[in-house]
């Protein structure tokens, strides 16, 4: 087989095209990191379906996952560190944490986030999408 050069006019500059697109997503990839951690309670227990939400910017831009059956999480693509986690679960007392209450990286090693269970009937109420105003 034989290999010859390409000599139809624009073939090089899509090639190019190409390369720069692969450098400029390696470059994107390089600088986000993703944060992963555990939601669960006082005793350990993962808390499943928990919405988690991170927060950053002017305006604010939010990225938000649910753990799975072991509590865990993981939001791909992490650029910068959040401004504000919330972490949510019916039943549960919700979890904010701004940014003095973080960590100084949350991409550096697992967050650990605890919640408490929320017992005033009332409350739990409030929390349902229906019982919103």
């Amino acid at each position: 087989m034989r290999l010859t050069r390409d000599t139809r006019p624009g073939t090089s500059w899509i090639a190019l095209f190409f390369a720069l697109g692969t450098l400029a997503s390696t470059a994107e990839s390089a600088s986000a990191a993703a944060a992963v951690g555990r939601v669960t309670d006082g005793s350990g227990t993962p808390v499943e379906g928990a919405m988690v939400s991170f927060r950053r910017g002017e305006p604010a831009h939010a990225r938000t996952v649910f753990t799975d059956t072991d509590g865990r999480f993981q939001i791909p693509s992490l650029e910068g560190q959040p401004d504000w986690v919330r972490v949510r679960r019916v039943g549960w007392k919700d979890l904010d944490l701004d940014r003095t209450h973080l960590p100084g990286d949350v991409t550096a090693s697992p967050m650990e986030l605890v919640l408490e269970r929320e017992t005033n009937p009332a409350m739990v109420a409030a929390q349902l999408p229906s019982n919103r105003g």
